[in-house]
């Protein structure tokens, strides 16, 4: 998946555009009734949120990265009750 979302601007300054790119894969195991998936979030490492403020007095970039790469590994089984 990819996600962008264009730059805001509004009163006092400009919000940048934003931009990231999360991957995920699943392997079904349909002889067991199981499925196994593996995703991670901003796998380029490129969402950073960036707002700058502009005033008669001062100027000011704020910059805001998430901490850390999220991966996650699910595995799942089908009960089947008849």
């Amino acid at each position: 998946m990819a996600y962008y979302r264009e730059p805001i601007a509004f009163t006092q300054g400009e919000i940048d555009p934003i931009y990231v790119v999360n991957l995920g894969i699943r392997k079904d195991f349909t002889n067991i009734r199981a499925t196994v998936s593996l995703n991670g979030s901003d796998i380029l490492n490129i969402s950073v949120f960036r707002i700058q403020t502009d005033d008669i007095e001062i100027s000011q970039m704020r910059f805001f990265n998430q901490e850390a790469r999220i991966g996650t590994i699910s595995q799942t089984y089908s009960i089947w009750c008849i």
